[in-house]
Order: structure tokens, then C-alpha cells, then sequence
């Protein structure tokens, strides 16, 4: 057994739960614990993930929090909270590297994306096995070079870093695309799968003295 999850137990064991009943509570060394649901990700499913890093995303209308996640075999997931009209729901992200980015879309298709002439629709999806839990199959494009700001340490600190932001939602409303392009050039490409809050099974609080 790796010694982060030894960790994770450690702490479990130590930890006080009190305040810490929702995702909007989140900080750096608390930990979640998910449900054993087949709607999740094999890498998400019934797992523990530390919270590793709590970042904030700057938009013109709205501000959001990102929680970096790292589970026992030190993959790193990404995790949003939603509210829309009374449903909570969560949106867990995984970075894709570039040559996966290049083998699961057709790439003169995926560059449609950055095009503001036409809309952009990805309909040759090819779900390599590290990913197929992840995508899904035909999405359009919902977000067009929206400016951001990064704020790693979570809060609205000086301008941040500056980024343009692409999104793309399958048919089902399930799955998404998201892509943020820094000054630069720089190109960050996720795949995000949503659920709702109740897969969250219990939170775990960091070690007080």
C-alpha cells in the first residue's frame, strides 16, 4: 500500500468533521470521500482524494473555486461546485497531455473550436481506454474565448494570470470540454464528467491542534 494512502487513514482517524458538512467548505488537506457509484469514473469510484490546493477562476460575471484533488496513487483530479436553479452538482476534471488530446479528436475538427465564424461541433470522438470514462460522444461548443483570470492561491489577489477559456458540452449534459488558452499560447485541455453533490459519502477534516 503507497504511503499517501497510509496518510489518508492516519488522518481519517484523527480528523474532526465538525463545520465541514459540504464541498463549499473545502480546504488544503481535507479530504472527501466518494461513493461507491457506477456512474463515476473507475478512478473516482469509491475513492478518497485529498484536497491538495484550492485555486479560484476569475470571469467577468462570476468567480469560481477549483479544489486540486490527489487520490492514493497521486493522480490529480479537479473538482468544481455548481448551484443552478436549486440542484447542487459537481464537476470532477482530468488534464488531458497533449497526445491524447490529439488522439482521441480529429484535429482539423477540434481546431473549429477557436473559429468564431461557425459553431463548433466535435462529432469524431475516438475514447482511448484511459479516458472513456470521460468523454462523451458528439459536443458542441458553449463558450468562446471567454477572459479569465487564474488566482492560484484561491483568492482574488492582484490581476492573476490572464487566460482565454473554450467550452464544449456533450448532448447528454453530462460530459464537457474545457480549454484555456494562456498568454502565450500555452493550451490546457480537460475532460470533465458532472454529478450530483450526493456522490460525495462523508468529508474528512485536516488535523487540528
Amino acid at each position: 500500500m503507497k504511503s499517501l494512502f497510509k496518510s489518508f487513514l492516519r488522518k481519517k482517524d484523527e480528523a474532526s468533521v465538525e463545520g465541514l458538512n459540504h464541498v463549499s467548505n473545502l480546504q488544503s488537506g481535507d479530504m472527501v470521500e466518494l461513493d461507491n457509484d457506477f456512474s463515476l469514473p473507475g478512478l473516482l469510484r469509491g475513492r478518497t482524494l485529498e484536497v491538495v490546493q484550492k485555486t479560484l477562476y476569475e470571469y467577468e460575471d462570476s468567480n469560481e473555486i477549483e479544489w486540486v484533488l490527489k487520490n492514493e496513487d497521486s493522480t490529480v483530479v479537479f473538482l468544481a461546485y455548481q448551484q443552478d436553479d436549486g440542484e447542487e452538482n459537481l464537476s470532477f476534471s482530468m488534464k488531458l497531455i497533449p497526445s491524447d488530446v490529439e488522439s482521441i479528436f480529429n484535429m482539423d475538427e477540434f481546431s473549429t473550436v477557436f473559429d468564431d465564424e461557425h459553431s463548433s461541433i466535435l462529432t469524431e470522438i475516438n475514447p482511448i481506454e484511459k479516458y472513456s470514462e470521460w468523454l462523451g460522444k458528439r459536443y458542441s461548443r458553449t463558450e468562446f474565448a471567454e477572459q479569465g483570470f487564474y488566482h492560484k492561491t484561491g483568492s482574488v489577489s492582484g490581476q492573476g494570470e490572464a487566460f482565454d477559456y473554450f467550452a464544449l458540452r456533450s448532448d447528454c449534459e453530462r460530459f464537457g470540454i474545457g480549454i484555456e488558452v494562456w498568454e502565450g499560447g500555452e493550451t490546457d485541455v480537460f475532460a470533465s464528467i458532472n454529478q450530483p453533490l450526493s456522490v460525495i459519502k462523508d468529508y474528512w477534516g485536516q488535523k487540528t491542534s
